[in-house]
């Protein structure tokens, strides 16, 4: 009787341990696909995440400490800047 409620005690264990291994990897995981990519100049790992001037980590523009790369402003890249309507008229006459 003892060796029963041993087994299923370590069984348990076993199921519960195997379970966290599981919810880290997953975890892991989601923080890879939200914080790394692969570095597009030498194909290292390009994070988005760097300590500020007080140690503390922040999340920031993608940069890769192999080769020095840093991915351009996401809002300037996507568009450029909006010319104002005066300019426009300017131009145009």
């Amino acid at each position: 009787m003892n060796n029963e409620k041993l087994q299923e005690q370590m069984e348990i264990e076993e199921a519960k341990r195997i379970c966290i291994q599981e919810q880290f990897k997953m975890k892991r995981d989601e923080w890879a696909k939200e914080h790394k990519m692969k570095c597009p100049r030498c194909g290292g790992i390009a994070t988005n995440e760097a300590p500020n001037g007080a140690g503390i980590v922040e999340e920031c523009n993608f940069n890769c400490y192999k080769c020095g790369w840093e991915e351009e402003d996401k809002l300037l890249s996507s568009k450029e800047a909006p010319k104002s309507s005066l300019n426009q008229r300017v131009l145009s006459k």
